[in-house]
């Protein structure tokens, strides 16, 4: 894999910051209506999904054919990990691509004393072959990471939302945010969500952050960040997210998104032990040891197909 390293000369403290940072970009990849985490093994299973990362994902991947198959749009196949959101429809019979995602993974330095203040067993690396969902729950009806409309720099819980306070829009992204204390024994659980949880902060901690009992590590927690251009002309009252239909919310009310981790793991041992455990700022695939991922045949650009048909 040496092939996807280039050499870059230094990276910047990400002080007054008391986190590391490692950034990167994925292009967007295809528009498919299965779920290799919720629905395994089913084809034109649930709601139609916009992938990033592995360039190969199916009803029937696992860790190990996502590890072993496929390039990646997400820098280069050094990180062949899957992410997939609900796709943006654009209520004409089209589905609407996004420019690209920005993912933002963050943590502690493993040396920071609140790594042990906040949970029992420290900050370690993200888990091999951790998978999990984040933003609204399909079956709870709950929602987890604060997913969000961003609009001209504001925060907006659906598009009716947004359309009534934005003007005129070109563009907006959707962030949502992951959860950073792990059990230490579950890659998945049945509702792909209980293994991870968010830290809890109040009487029973002195009203300090802390990992809930049970939930003995602190993990990188990541952004994902999914910038739209749309089309001229796009009819934005027009438009949804695939899973707002059987969410039963308001249009873009739905947003979640899913991650199986994959990344070759020496990797991510760089940026983990390079940019998080040095508290650095690394950008672009930069991991922080002198080299930094090359871009890939699936980085984003301006020329990318933006609409394309609903697969029936």
């Amino acid at each position: 894999m040496a092939s996807q390293l280039g050499k870059y000369r230094s990276t910047a403290s990400n002080a007054p910051d008391v986190v590391g940072a490692f950034r990167f970009l994925c292009g967007p990849g295809d528009v498919k209506r299965f779920d290799p985490i919720v629905y395994p093994g089913e084809q034109n299973a649930g709601h139609l999904h916009q992938f990033f990362g592995n360039t190969e994902p199916s009803p029937d991947s696992t860790y190990e054919s996502l590890r072993t198959t496929g390039d990646s749009t997400c820098q280069n196949k050094l990180n062949r990990s899957a992410y997939w959101v609900p796709a943006l429809l654009n209520g004409e019979g089209q589905a609407i691509r996004p420019r690209h995602a920005s993912i933002y993974y963050k943590r502690r330095p493993a040396s920071d004393p609140f790594c042990t203040q906040a949970s029992k067993k420290g900050c370690v690396g993200q888990p091999h072959g951790i998978k999990y969902i984040i933003g609204y729950d399909m079956l709870g009806g709950e929602t987890t990471g604060g997913p969000y409309i961003n609009c001209k720099g504001d925060k907006y819980a659906d598009f009716d939302e947004m359309i009534a306070h934005c003007g005129d829009i070109t563009e907006f992204k959707l962030i949502v945010n992951s959860l950073d204390c792990w059990d230490g024994k579950h890659l998945d659980t049945p509702d792909h969500r209980a293994h991870i949880s968010g830290m809890i902060r109040g009487r029973e901690t002195n009203y300090q952050s802390q990992c809930p009992d049970g939930y003995d590590y602190i993990i990188p927690r990541f952004t994902l960040s999914i910038a739209y251009i749309l089309p001229p002309g796009t009819d934005v009252t027009k438009l949804s997210l695939a899973s707002d239909h059987h969410a039963g919310t308001k249009p873009g009310g739905s947003f979640h998104a899913d991650l199986w981790d994959a990344w070759d793991g020496p990797t991510k041992k760089a940026w983990t032990e390079n940019c998080l455990d040095r508290m650095l700022n690394c950008s672009d695939g930069n991991l922080g040891d002198g080299t930094i991922m090359a871009r890939g045949p699936y980085y984003p650009t301006d020329n990318y197909k933006v609409l394309v048909p609903i697969p029936e």
